[in-house]
Formats: C-alpha cells, structure tokens, sequence
C-alpha cells in the first residue's frame, strides 16, 4: 500500500490521512481516518503540520494538486 506526504494545502474531503503526532497531540478519535468536514481539514491546519501522510488506497479522492 503505498502512502504519500503532502502539504496540509492539498487537502479535500475524501482522503484518508495518518497524522504524524502521538493520539494525544491532536483531538482526534483516531490517529488515521477519512476527512469528512472542511472542519477537520482546518483543525489539521491548525495543529501546526506541514506535512501529513495520505493513503490513496482508502481515499474517496485524490488530493488537491
């Protein structure tokens, strides 16, 4: 399964993500999950990333280019 970083800039309701911080580092159930809310998308932003990893394999779309 190949998984990819990108820019927090590139991404859209629909991809799957593993957030490169421990569970307690982000108020988020799961450490990994599909993005459902352009809230959730701005939280990420939010928590200082530059980066995340995006799993196209379990994404509904592919990220923003």
């Amino acid at each position: 399964m190949a998984e990819l970083k990108l820019t927090v800039e590139r991404l859209q309701i629909g991809v799957f993500v593993k957030l490169p911080v421990k569970w307690g580092e982000h108020p988020f159930m799961f450490t990994s999950f599909k993005i459902k809310s352009q809230e959730q998308i701005e939280v990420i932003r939010n928590l200082g990333l530059k980066h995340v990893i995006v799993v196209p394999e379990k994404s509904d779309k592919p990220p923003y280019r």
